[in-house]
């Protein structure tokens, strides 16, 4: 594991057992705080995949490719939930 790993798990630990000690009505925080993170993670290894593939240089990756890569990461757990759990359009 590299670094950025370690760090990853020695935060995320303590939010699993918080999870567990909150209950259901707090635990969905602490799930989308874990999922948050888990994106920002693997975020990085599709930057550092695309800008290897595409044979980027360091400015390349940092302005054309991470931006990109990055808002769809953050899209994909909101598409999830919306084609998964289809909420009400009413409900707020």
């Amino acid at each position: 594991m590299t670094y950025i790993e370690n760090v990853f798990a020695c935060i995320a630990a303590p939010l699993i057992v918080a999870a567990a000690c909150a209950g259901k009505k707090h635990a969905h925080f602490f799930i989308f705080a874990l999922a948050g993170m888990l994106t920002c993670l693997l975020s990085a290894y599709v930057n550092t995949f695309f800008a290897a593939l595409l044979d980027a240089s360091a400015l390349g990756a940092t302005a054309e490719i991470a931006p990109v890569v990055e808002e769809a990461m953050k899209l994909l757990p909101l598409l999830f939930y919306l084609l998964v759990f289809e909420p009400d359009a009413d409900a707020t």
